[in-house]
């Protein structure tokens, strides 16, 4: 059984997803764009913002993968806590949105991606799913690297758990 694994979150983890959405609602006339960026950070669904303002929601979504942009100091984090050994990234996106943005941003993430897991095979958050996944490749425990305490939190005491906002990083319930 290997020792560490490491499970890393995407939107907003390895790319600043709200900064690409903001840039893509500001190519349009918007004349509260204030309350498009509120609406983005409290994660207001985005077709419900494309209605509010008659945006047409597959036009906005390609100009937001185009905005993406790698985060990587967190890219240098996870290098140096999965030892280049490759890791597993879990997401409550969808996996057609997941693997989208994946590929567009790959030639640059420089990361061994063993697997992609999106919420179509289950929740990041239930420990039994990720008790599962460690199991698959035989990890006795893991790091799960995620922006947002409350959707990238785990309570499997397999997992330790690292929050990257844009500012700190926050590590929950184990020191390195």
């Amino acid at each position: 059984m290997h020792e560490m694994g490491v499970l890393c979150d995407f939107h907003g983890t390895l790319v600043d997803a709200n900064k690409a959405w903001i840039k893509a609602f500001e190519t349009y006339d918007i004349p509260d764009i204030n309350q498009v960026i509120t609406d983005v950070y409290h994660k207001v669904n985005r077709k419900i913002i494309c209605r509010r303002y008659g945006i047409d929601y597959e036009e906005i979504k390609n100009k937001y993968t185009s905005f993406l942009e790698i985060r990587y100091e967190i890219v240098n984090l996870v290098k140096l806590l999965s030892n280049n050994t490759g890791i597993i990234i879990v997401s409550n996106s969808s996996r057609e949105r997941l693997l989208k943005d994946i590929n567009f941003v790959k030639a640059n993430l420089n990361l061994e991606i063993r697997e992609i897991l999106s919420k179509d095979n289950g929740n990041k958050n239930d420990p039994d799913y990720i008790n599962q996944v460690l199991d698959r490749y035989n990890y006795k425990s893991a790091y799960l690297i995620g922006n947002d305490i409350r959707e990238d939190f785990n309570p499997s005491p397999r997992i330790t758990n690292i929050f990257v906002p844009y500012k700190n990083t926050i590590l929950m319930n184990k020191t390195l």
